[in-house]
């Protein structure tokens, strides 16, 4: 709605009433403002879908009656009407077709522009904040300080002569008229209500104009940082495929969302820290890549080595070792009887095993070269051995 600006505390979905409703109008210009304040209100559209027609009730409206220039001193002496309604309509012109909008009221937005046509809007912004603090600062210093200083100096002096006379400086004021006293007080307080009002107003709109000047440099860098983080979160998913061993296709999704909840969360943070001028603008505008890039360098190294990330067992591992968790055996019981040896049989068995095997080499010529033939086509079972081994066993 141009020239229209609709504030709602709440509104009921089953009845469609509005509460706490605030409207400020501008169809007339700045200086013959309406500020309309209602308890309760409802919206219809009306059968051409052109209008709005709005309708209150228990309100009221303030409206200035002449147009005046914008000066903190003749603020407090402009006059306005002021109406109270129990019931009143509104007919906003709104065109329900949405038509197209003109592009001059997009032009002012920093989307809008290329990076050149940024930079150059905000250096010329910038150079007229520049003069425009510079001309703040001599007028607040000619209109405030001097003549401070010398009403200062001019109280100092007289206070010198009443203490020469020997007058005490409360006398003055004991002295005055209670007339004279309330007039003294309440043009102190008005100049410096004045003065407070103009200074707020003039910090106020340096403040939105380098506000103006931070989203466009946010914007520029945008440009860079969003492509950037597509290239970076590239080098990032791809090697996540091929180094996560378990968990199929769940893991690496659940891995991948991570990151990027945790990028969006960084990049979301420095870029209004760096909006509202927290920080510095190209820092908090490429903190977040400065965070991706050596991820993705990291994993892509860690796929070209074929290595394995993000593998459960030797996380639990590498825990385990560093708290210092021995790792347990599983150990299956037994139950073993335990005799006392017969040593002289032992030997007796020994004995004759060691003259076996000498028999043994001798009849098969084992220092010989052995016999493929024998070996590999009049071979015979052989069991001698395996009488051996028994008794060793035993």
């Amino acid at each position: 709605m141009p020239n229209v600006n609709l504030f709602v505390e709440k509104k009921n979905a089953e009845t469609g009433i509005l509460y706490q409703v605030i409207i400020y109008k501008t169809d007339q210009g700045f200086d013959r403002a309406q500020i309309v304040l209602a308890d309760s209100a409802r919206m219809a559209m009306t059968s051409d879908k052109m209008h709005l027609l709005l309708t209150m009730w228990n309100g009221e409206q303030f409206e200035n009656l002449q147009s005046t220039g914008f000066s903190a001193l003749s603020v407090a002496g402009v006059p306005y009407d002021h109406e109270t309604f129990q019931y009143k309509q509104f007919i906003i012109d709104f065109d329900a077709n949405f038509n197209l909008m003109d592009k001059e009221m997009l032009a002012g937005l920093a989307q809008a522009k290329n990076m050149k046509q940024i930079a150059h809007d905000a250096d010329s912004v910038t150079l007229y904040l520049d003069s425009l603090g510079t001309a703040y600062y001599h007028e607040s210093r000619r209109e405030y300080f001097y003549p401070l200083m010398l009403s200062k100096a001019d109280s100092l002096r007289l206070c010198r002569q009443y203490a020469k006379a020997g007058t005490a400086y409360d006398s003055l004021w004991v002295s005055a008229m209670p007339g004279d006293k309330q007039v003294a007080l309440q043009s102190a307080a008005t100049t410096v209500q004045n003065m407070e009002r103009q200074l707020s107003w003039r910090g106020e709109y340096i403040g939105d104009s380098e506000m103006y000047v931070r989203r466009h440099w946010v914007e520029w860098h945008q440009k860079m940082t969003l492509a950037l983080s597509c290239l970076f979160f590239f080098f990032i998913g791809a090697p996540l495929g091929g180094i996560i061993r378990k968990g199929g296709l769940g893991m690496p999704t659940v891995i991948s969302v991570a990151i990027f909840i945790l990028y969006y969360i960084i990049n979301v943070s420095t870029m209004k820290m760096a909006r509202e001028g927290a920080i510095n603008m190209a820092f908090g505008m490429w903190f977040s890549s400065m965070v991706l890039a050596p991820c993705g360098a990291l994993l892509t190294y860690q796929a070209n080595r074929d290595a394995v990330a993000f593998n459960f067992d030797q996380f639990v591992l590498r825990l385990r070792r560093l708290l210092g968790f021995r790792s347990q055996r599983n150990i299956q019981r037994k139950d073993i009887i335990l005799t006392t040896p017969d040593y002289a049989a032992d030997y007796a068995a020994l004995q004759t095993i060691v003259a076996d095997i000498a028999a043994y080499e001798q009849a098969h010529h084992l220092l010989r070269a052995p016999s493929y033939v024998q070996t590999f086509f009049r071979s015979v079972p052989d069991d001698a051995v395996s009488g051996w081994r028994s008794v060793l066993r035993r």
